[in-house]
């Protein structure tokens, strides 16, 4: 393994990293916003406690993005509020007054919430929740939806601008690995053995750019994931994506090598031929 290769070897290994490690910032920042779900319950104000147990049960069982779920007494939700906001009423104050029940509904930080809550919300109605008794947070929830559609499309767009420009650097490395070997200096004492030799050492030159920049990335990021240095936030869909970017380029590589004409390859020795009037060289 000549200096020339083991340079290239960690640039690209070097390069994979940190793509990696610039899509788990992103994955961070998604993750950062859908965290923002948590807070955002949907609240149903109900009068009969029994139907509101009921219909607990139901969004339990068939809403699986359904973090928690909380029942309170009216009584209790207004004696809660006048603790929390401090607004200087006693709680005795309360006893005339009726309160509708309150079922507070919270959310998985998940992308699937969104469609987990317009889930929850149909089920409300199908089951006749006024809309005045639902208090869903629609606007809150749309700036957050607004916000991931954003940055997932920002992602989007730089992952493959990504991968065209790693596809581009690594077809050039190695068709510069495989100019720099045809243009080595070969004589006569050239043999077929050694030309073998030469073709071999090429398929495992591409074998090796191919396979250990791509382990040393995922084997990397999954030490650093089980220690705990770095949240499991990256899926392998993303290094699907890496692989497949690397294998193209590689693959191409070797076709382009082998469609280049013999005569410019410096595979073979060069042989002149003198004709008897003519001055005309040949070269096999």
């Amino acid at each position: 393994m000549n200096s020339r290769f083991t340079v290239i070897l960690i640039l690209i290994t070097a390069a994979l990293l940190a793509w990696t490690y610039i899509h788990h910032q992103y994955q961070e920042s998604r993750q950062f916003r859908l965290q923002q779900l948590s807070g955002l319950p949907v609240y149903v104000y109900m009068d009969n406690a029994i139907a509101m147990d009921s219909l607990a049960i139901e969004l339990h069982v068939n809403v699986a993005e359904i973090d928690s779920l909380a029942k309170e007494s009216g009584r209790e939700a207004a004696e809660a509020l006048l603790r929390e906001y401090e607004l200087g009423i006693e709680p005795n104050t309360l006893r005339d007054y009726r309160f509708p029940n309150v079922m507070t509904l919270f959310f998985k930080a998940s992308g699937a919430s969104f469609a987990a809550r317009e889930q929850v919300l149909e089920l409300l109605r199908e089951r006749g929740v006024p809309e005045a008794d639902i208090d869903s947070q629609a606007a809150a929830w749309g700036l957050v939806k607004t916000e991931i559609d954003h940055l997932t499309r920002r992602w989007s767009n730089s992952t493959l601008f990504t991968a065209l420009v790693f596809f581009l650097m690594f077809l050039f490395a190695r068709l510069y690995l495989f100019l720099a070997q045809a243009l080595t200096p070969r004589d006569m004492r050239a043999t077929i053995l050694e030309s073998i030799r030469k073709s071999e050492l090429k398929k495992w030159q591409s074998i090796k750019l191919l396979m250990i920049p791509f382990l040393v990335n995922v084997l990397g990021y999954l030490a650093l994931a089980a220690l705990g240095l770095l949240k499991p936030l990256v899926d392998w869909t993303f290094f699907l994506v890496q692989f497949i970017s690397v294998l193209a380029a590689s693959v191409i590589a070797i076709l382009l090598d082998n469609t280049r004409e013999p005569g410019v390859s410096g595979s073979g020795p060069s042989i002149t031929v003198t004709v008897p009037g003519k001055s005309d060289a040949l070269d096999s």
